[in-house]
């Protein structure tokens, strides 16, 4: 099964989807990039993009697997029904602008980012009415952190997802 990984890139501010074929080290490196949060990670360089977290651009990337051609998707989200991001504060920003002076188009993105993940969410609220996905999503908000460590909150989140 194909399985695809998305990023940022750091220089376009856009999102980068990688095809992972054989996770060898480059994969991996596409999935470390993913993966970063920015602001705690370095850019990840790879292929000759400058790569960091895929969420920045691409949060819930269902409008990239319908042009796939993909009509059936499963969507796994963190937060629960009704939710919506808010905007970065303005002293974020200002962060933000600082440590990541270099990549211009990734700030923009980053301080955009709430208006294109709840534009995804009022689109996976009509493809879910027509059941053209699966939505699954917790039943409550549990208010954990992005980089949460408590094991009982972590261990509450698990078996909420299991329920």
């Amino acid at each position: 099964m194909p399985f695809y990984i998305v990023c940022t890139d750091a220089d376009t501010g856009e999102a980068l989807y990688h095809r992972a074929d054989t996770c060898d080290a480059r994969d991996l490196t596409y999935m470390r990039a993913s993966a970063s949060m920015p602001l705690f990670s370095r850019i990840v360089e790879v292929d000759g993009y400058h790569l960091s977290d895929g969420g920045t651009a691409d949060s819930i990337p269902l409008a990239w697997f319908r042009e796939q051609g993909y009509t059936r998707n499963v969507i796994v989200l963190t937060r629960p029904d009704g939710y919506r991001k808010s905007p970065s504060s303005p002293a974020m920003n200002a962060l933000l602008r600082l440590s990541l002076r270099n990549y211009p188009a990734l700030v923009r993105a980053l301080e955009n980012r709430h208006i294109g993940y709840n534009k995804t969410l009022d689109e996976i609220a009509a493809a879910e009415q027509s059941e053209e996905v699966l939505v699954l999503r917790p039943s409550r908000d549990l208010h954990l952190s992005r980089i949460e460590k408590d094991p009982d909150k972590l261990l509450e989140m698990y078996n909420l997802g299991r329920e």
